[in-house]
């Protein structure tokens, strides 16, 4: 299979600030999430990552959201860890990331999925960090991988605008 003629999976990823903290949590092992996802059939980059945001964490977002960059990242052949991803790497051959940036208007219980009940990517307990902490999670992670190195140094680039307008 020629994977160069696979599509690209549209993805969003959310910088979101309250009170000089972050919308993130400590994936544990040098891995930070940050609130995101597939965006789906009909759905704009940016209503995809309001409504994934919700679902994820309950956050809502005040209605100054900006779109600050996409990156395109082509998948190696080691990338799909999980089942989901195995599924998704003989779809796609990798991801179209569309970031964003905004800040939270409050939280609200997540909601989950509608669509699938057993989700389990709802966040649970502390959802705002430190700016400084995730930089300092994702810097862990250094030298970083070929695959993954123009994704980590766009999110540090991301994390250090906020942290020096927000300081």
């Amino acid at each position: 299979m020629n994977r160069k003629n696979l599509p690209l999976r549209k993805n969003c990823e959310g910088y979101f600030t309250k009170e000089n903290k972050i919308l993130a949590k400590d994936g544990e092992k040098y891995y930070i999430i940050f609130p995101g996802g597939g965006v789906e059939e009909n759905e704009t980059p940016e209503k995809g990552l309001l409504r994934e945001t919700l679902e994820e964490t309950g956050a809502i977002i005040k209605n100054n959201i900006r779109k600050i960059g996409i990156l395109k990242i082509i998948w190696g052949k080691d990338w799909a860890k999980t089942e989901k991803q195995k599924e998704r790497y003989q779809k796609y051959q990798g991801d179209e990331m569309h970031f964003f940036t905004g800040e939270i208007k409050e939280f609200k219980q997540p909601k989950g999925d509608s669509e699938n009940p057993k989700q389990t990517d709802i966040w649970e307990g502390e959802k705002l960090i430190q700016i400084e902490k995730a930089i300092e999670i994702i810097e862990k992670n250094k030298p970083f991988t070929k695959e993954s190195e123009e994704y980590h140094n766009f999110q540090l680039k991301i994390l250090n605008s906020l942290k020096n307008k927000l300081n």
